[in-house]
């Protein structure tokens, strides 16, 4: 079931709410094919400056998180690309809490991404704080990851 979740989240992020794929999805990818991962990145980041998270649809978020986490954390080094995804991120959870609230997966997910940019951007104490609360609200299933990354956090090690 997370694997046919993680490729519909995926086809929304990159055809948009309305079935059409957006300008900066098609250079993400692109990119991506061309293993171009700085290029990549800065089409990412194009996308979540100009795209405001309470008017896209709940999958679509959920595709840009999993592109967040994917790309931006764990290949992401430039200080304004990580501020970029943590605001993006910060949005989501802070502007649509009520959305989320029903779905503790989803919304622990969001707390995690934005934690961990938290964390690769020399925040500790704010990415602690958020880690503990994705590690609190989030589903059975996703303690053992939240877990590991509050503990690395703790210890100062890389969680990417």
């Amino acid at each position: 079931m997370k694997t046919i979740t993680f490729i519909l989240s995926l086809m929304t992020a990159v055809l948009g709410a309305h079935g059409q794929a957006e300008p900066y999805d098609h250079a993400f990818n692109y990119s991506i094919k061309q293993k171009d991962t700085t290029a990549a990145l800065v089409h990412l980041c194009a996308k979540l400056s100009s795209v405001e998270p309470a008017r896209s649809s709940t999958i679509a978020i959920m595709g840009t998180n999993n592109q967040i986490y994917e790309w931006l954390f764990k290949f992401g080094n430039k200080r304004s690309e990580l501020r970029t995804g943590a605001a993006y991120m910060k949005r989501v959870i802070e502007l649509r809490p009520e959305q989320y609230s029903g779905d503790k997966h989803m919304r622990a997910n969001f707390m995690d991404t934005y934690a961990n940019l938290l964390y690769k951007l020399g925040k500790t104490k704010m990415a602690l704080a958020w880690e503990t609360r994705a590690l609190e609200e989030g589903a059975k299933d996703q303690q053992h990851e939240f877990s590991e990354n509050l503990e690395k956090m703790k210890k100062g090690s890389k969680t990417w």
